[in-house]
């Protein structure tokens, strides 16, 4: 399982955009889910990140608010985060 020294998910509270920040190198592909308070998804999403710094995700406009876990799956492991959207 990865730890958060791979990545990091930024704003814990977002609006319209979330970003990815990688702090090594990486290759490959990253999935990355969005799930509500109930469990559902929301977002689904893969990623050719070869080499990228970072990733943003925008597109959360049209979401309620509320409390949401992002998942972040590469080849290096899994990341989850909670995030709470305004």
């Amino acid at each position: 399982v990865a730890d958060g020294s791979l990545f990091q998910v930024f704003p814990t509270y977002f609006t319209d955009q979330l970003q990815i920040q990688f702090n090594r190198e990486t290759s490959g592909t990253a999935i990355v889910s969005l799930h509500n308070n109930a469990g559902a998804v929301v977002l689904e999403r893969e990623y050719n990140i070869d080499r990228l710094p970072r990733l943003i995700i925008a597109g959360f406009d049209g979401l309620p608010q509320g409390y949401y876990t992002l998942t972040i799956t590469t080849s290096e492991g899994t990341l989850s985060r909670k995030l709470i959207k305004r």
